[in-house]
């Protein structure tokens, strides 16, 4: 069970030619670690394994999946110790990893990075609920400090803890309290001194030059916006399980329930799951299936834990919010978040609490998930593997991935009209991270992706052309010259023309302007 736990993420990830936006922004910032305050822990932590393991996407992509597996197995850990029963714990890793097999990042960044820290956080939070500690809060304050280096939105963790701490040591809450709180400001502290070199650098580095366009305060109505538009998908996936479940796990407490509605209810949990993992199939949309597993032992065995005692709510609360917490901050958070590190502490938790009838539901519905899981993974790595057929060796960050056909021609056609202007003075712009990792900062001039700032949505960026007469020729990537009449007008009027090359991108991956004087 442990190597399937282990095989099923890592299968696949060398699919896929190196994503020329996310991925490459962050294989930047690793690159770049001092200087990104959003999260430095995350960013010195991969810059340190390409130092040891060597700089290329696929590293990355590997300790992105590594971050997924540690966080599972700190789950799994707390449940073994908990409750002693190491069968159960390699059963619920496996469960956990098969169903976030077709959701989870393939990448490395500030969000996969997280997870192990996020993790850690959770079971001692938990820990200190259950068996309350002074030494625990200075754990668990130390946790929230590394946690808010490893992504800065997660300073929302502290006050999860501070209230942890005076709840579960009322007597002692002041000590309590100040334990937790310097705990966190000697781990920042010590962070922020190793990484920027002084604790004021990190917030010195805390400038918009550091930050993308939708990942800044500025853009709270952006980030709102698409906050609540990304999360209407995940009510409308687990709330009917969750309440067909809820149903199902309130019907065991009746003393002579209809004999037919048991199997019928469990067969529509079933249905459930299957009707998202095939969701997941056709749309490849795997946080609908896979994200949420968690979630739906939560609210399918509330309910029965609700009527048992000792009554397990609190810790059941603690691992709601704190799954709920990761997700805060982010411009999209949907295809963020991640809960399946949550499984096994959520089932120690609720297992002792509920009866026969109780814990047989819980074991059907995760045995029936990790085979929708499994199913679910096998499927679309099958169908990867037809379409992820050409190795992009050829280009050196990219050596071990293997690209679609039109991954092949857009990267070859960008290289060879890149260097065909060797020598003449180049700017890269919109969303240039995947050449910036090819040819580096040093070899052209390039603008970054906040100089473009995307209102609403809007595929048109807004450009001052001050300097357009400075270049030669400006390469713009993954932008449709057809939805950006702004800046072609603008650059018009300085001069520039769509380059013939540039017209006949592949799919709009790339067009070029250059100057009437470089083209005479």
């Amino acid at each position: 069970m442990l190597a399937v736990a282990v095989a099923a993420p890592l299968a696949g990830v060398q699919f896929g030619a190196l994503d020329p936006c996310d991925e490459s922004y962050q294989a930047l910032c690793v690159g770049s670690y001092s200087c990104q305050p959003s999260a430095p822990a995350i960013f010195a932590a991969g810059h340190l394994w390409q130092w040891l393991l060597g700089h290329d996407a696929l590293t990355l992509r590997y300790l992105g999946v590594i971050c997924v597996l540690a966080a599972i197995a700190i789950g799994a850990l707390w449940y073994y110790r908990r409750r002693g029963n190491a069968l159960e714990a390699c059963a619920l890793m496996a469960a956990a990893s098969l169903t976030a097999t077709p959701a989870i990042f393939r990448i490395y960044n500030w969000d996969t990075g997280a997870y192990p820290v996020e993790a850690l956080s959770l079971v001692a939070a938990l820990s200190l609920w259950l068996r309350p500690r002074m030494w625990k809060t200075a754990l668990l304050g130390s946790l929230c400090a590394l946690a808010f280096l490893s992504r800065v939105q997660l300073a929302i963790y502290l006050p999860l803890a501070l209230w942890l701490a005076a709840a579960a040591l009322p007597r002692r809450r002041r000590a309590a309290l100040a334990l937790t709180l310097g705990a966190f400001t000697a781990v920042w502290a010590a962070g922020a001194l190793v990484i920027f070199g002084s604790p004021l650098g990190h917030a010195e580095a805390i400038i918009s030059g550091n930050f993308i366009s939708g990942h800044t305060l500025d853009n709270w109505r952006y980030l709102l916006r698409r906050a609540w538009l990304d999360t209407i998908d995940l009510p409308l996936a687990w709330l009917p399980l969750g309440a067909a479940a809820a149903a199902a796990a309130m019907f065991q407490h009746y003393r002579a329930p209809r004999p037919w509605l048991r199997p019928a209810l469990a067969a529509l949990l079933c249905g459930w799951i299957f009707l998202a993992a095939a969701i997941t199939v056709t749309f490849y949309d795997g946080i609908i299936f896979a994200a949420d597993l968690p979630m739906f032992i939560i609210v399918a065995l509330l309910p029965a834990a609700m009527h048992c005692r000792p009554r397990p709510a609190a810790a059941i609360w603690i691992c709601v919010i704190s799954v709920a917490l990761t997700a805060f901050g982010s411009d999209a958070i949907a295809e963020r978040y991640f809960s399946s590190y949550a499984l096994a502490p959520l089932v120690a938790v609720v297992l002792p609490a509920l009866r026969r009838g109780g814990r047989r539901l819980l074991w059907t519905l995760i045995a029936f998930a990790a085979t929708a899981g499994a199913c679910t993974s096998a499927m679309r790595h099958i169908a990867l593997a037809r379409v992820y057929t050409h190795a992009m060796d050829r280009f050196p960050l990219q050596r071990g991935l293997l690209g679609s056909r039109r991954d092949l021609m857009s990267w070859s056609a960008m290289q060879a009209e890149t260097d065909m202007r060797a020598g003449k003075r180049i700017k890269f712009v919109c969303r240039p991270y995947g050449l910036l990792l090819s040819y580096g900062k040093e070899s052209y001039d390039w603008a970054e992706l906040q100089n473009f700032h995307f209102k609403d949505g809007d595929a048109t960026p807004e450009y001052d052309n001050a300097g357009a007469p400075l270049y030669d020729a400006y390469i713009f990537t993954l932008a449709r010259p057809e939805n950006m009449p702004l800046t072609l007008r603008q650059f018009s009027e300085a001069g520039y023309t769509v380059a013939p090359q540039g017209e006949a991108s592949l799919n709009g991956e790339y067009f070029i302007l250059e100057s009437h004087e470089a083209n005479n």
